[in-house]
C-alpha cells in the first residue's frame, strides 16, 4: 500500500496468481489491505485495473468499490472505496 500526497488516501495493487484465482485469496489480500488502511487512519483506498480483467473489477464491485473509465486510458478503470 501506498501512501499519495494526499494523506488521507492510499494506492493498492494486488496481483494473484492464475493457478491461485478463484479461491477467495485476492478477496482476503484485499480485505487486509482495506483494513490496514483504517488502522493507519486513511479514508479512501484506490487503484487502477485493466478494463478487460473482469475477475478484478467484479471484486472491487463485490467489496463495494465505484469505478469509472480512467480519463488518461481507456482501457483502465480507477477504483475506489471510501473506508
Amino acid at each position: 500500500m501506498l501512501k499519495t500526497t494526499r494523506p488521507w488516501r492510499s494506492w493498492h495493487s494486488l496481483v494473484v496468481a492464475d493457478s491461485v484465482q478463484g479461491k477467495g485469496l485476492g478477496q482476503k489480500l484485499m480485505v487486509s489491505l482495506m483494513e490496514a488502511a483504517r488502522a493507519n487512519r486513511l479514508s479512501v483506498i484506490e487503484g487502477e485495473v485493466p478494463s478487460n480483467n473482469h475477475k478484478m473489477l467484479k471484486l472491487m464491485t463485490r467489496l463495494g468499490f465505484a469505478s469509472k473509465i480512467s480519463e488518461e486510458d481507456q482501457g483502465i478503470m480507477k477504483v475506489s472505496k471510501p473506508l
